[in-house]
């Protein structure tokens, strides 16, 4: 399973803004699970104004945005080739795609978790690996309250479903891998019943 030359040639053109510097923060428990960006970090996914994913530094993150039975098949949100795209996926969940620094405009749950598809694999995430991880934040992750979209089931994500999920995405990858990174979507979302 395997990328198509297309979607290379897309992921040729994204680039990260800045390294991710963060600071553990320590609450009155001492857990220490949130840290605190300190300094502006960012994925450009194209060279349009809605293609960059700017956040700014003083923001906490948790990996909260990835549902915690991901954790224990793919790592904790804040390990593996993914942690990069964790980062920016968990700061515009956290404002339901309104982050102050670029209003008016908000952005749909479905084009944060879409970026978050797209960030994964420009950091070199295993290609079935960042499906899976895509579909299940889509199904299971943040979806903000002003979206009609109300998916088939909206329940808790069991083992069971993880392994559907895995079966499903594999079977799209291995049926000859839709061509560019938009049909790949667009066939998980019907396979998956994910808003288009």
């Amino acid at each position: 399973m395997k990328r198509t030359h297309e979607q290379d040639q897309a992921l040729k053109q994204t680039s990260w803004i800045n390294d991710v510097k963060t600071q553990w923060l320590v609450d009155e428990m001492g857990v220490d699970r949130k840290m605190r960006l300190l300094e502006d970090f960012g994925f450009r996914a194209d060279d349009t104004p809605q293609g960059t994913w700017l956040v700014e530094a003083g923001e906490a993150v948790d990996g909260a945005s990835i549902p915690p039975l991901l954790w224990t098949i793919v790592g904790p949100p804040f390990v593996g080739n993914y942690r990069r795209a964790t980062v920016i996926h968990d700061v515009y969940c956290e404002h339901q795609g309104k982050v102050p620094w670029e209003e008016p405009r908000v952005r749909s749950s479905y084009d944060v978790h879409k970026m978050f598809l797209l960030a994964m694999l420009a950091d070199h995430t295993d290609y079935a690996h960042a499906c899976v991880m895509y579909v299940a934040v889509a199904l299971f992750g943040p979806r903000w309250p002003s979206e009609r979209y109300v998916p088939a089931r909206i329940q808790p994500m069991g083992v069971t479903d993880l392994r559907d999920i895995e079966g499903v995405v594999n079977e799209v990858l291995a049926s000859g891998t839709p061509r560019d990174f938009e049909s790949l979507q667009r066939e998980l979302a019907l396979r998956f019943d994910l808003p288009r």
